[in-house]
């Protein structure tokens, strides 16, 4: 934002107020929303396949903490077939996997696995008539790099990559990992189902920096610079997914 604008951006009654307050609120919304959802979405596909490591402080290397949610050495399977082979049997594997979570009492909704592993699924021989049938089917309502439900599993492809401050995009890790099926249950839309997220509370200024005032699990403010003039956002998040029930969880190496 420009300079010129910042400088009574603070002064309620002021042009520069009025024209401008709107568009920083809609801009630290944006930064909230987009910050808060995809820390969630990363912290969570992180959780589900047993790998969440936090970062505790200011050291990257030594500070770093891994997470184990217990997810039992059973319901951690590697296929007897890789799914590289045109020929894998790609629905028994996903078959067995909503058995050994049938376990928990739930059952299996998604497989969850990012796209260059459904693209083992495309190529897959034994499939491949399934999902063209599907697709002809189904018409111009899906895109054409779609997946069928397999085995009663909803295929459900997350590509993303995420990195920490300061790291260079060859140090992005991907929200699911290469060659990992999750197959878990239906998301909850309650507290105290098999997955949740808790939340800490923490300090921030308040709008005049004079102030600490009490967040609870996200929050975002706005500090307005002297000098470069501008406003810097900052985005502060202190939530952390928990799977109560790790056997509602099952990991495929494919």
């Amino acid at each position: 934002i420009g300079g010129g604008l910042i400088e009574n951006i603070d002064v309620a009654g002021t042009t520069e107020f009025d024209s401008n307050q709107m568009l920083v609120e809609d801009e630290f919304k944006n930064m909230y929303d987009r910050g808060g959802d995809y820390t969630d979405e990363f912290l969570a596909t992180q959780a589900i396949q047993d790998t969440l490591t936090i970062n505790m402080g200011t050291d990257v290397a030594s500070d770093s903490q891994a997470i184990s949610y217990d997810i039992p050495a059973t319901n951690k399977v590697t296929v007897g077939t890789t799914w590289t082979t045109a020929t894998a049997d790609i629905k028994e594997d996903l078959r067995n996997a909503k058995s050994i979570l049938r376990r928990s009492g739930k059952r299996g909704k998604y497989a969850i696995m990012n796209d260059k592993t459904a693209n083992y699924i495309h190529k897959n021989t034994t499939l491949q008539n399934y999902i063209k049938e599907w697709k002809e089917d189904a018409k111009a309502m899906i895109s054409t790099d779609a997946l069928p439900p397999i085995s009663g599993l909803i295929p459900w492809v997350i590509d993303d990559q995420y990195a920490d401050v300061d790291q260079t995009e060859g140090f992005m890790k991907k929200f699911i990992a290469d060659g990992k099926v999750i197959v878990v249950p239906e998301m909850p839309t309650t507290v105290g189902d098999w997955i949740e997220f808790q939340e800490g509370i923490f300090a921030i200024p308040d709008d005049l920096q004079q102030n600490l005032v009490w967040k609870r699990g996200i929050a975002a403010w706005r500090r307005t610079m002297d000098n470069p003039t501008g406003i810097t956002g900052y985005l502060k998040i202190l939530r952390f997914p928990v799977i109560r029930c790790p056997w509602a969880v099952v990991i495929l190496t494919v």
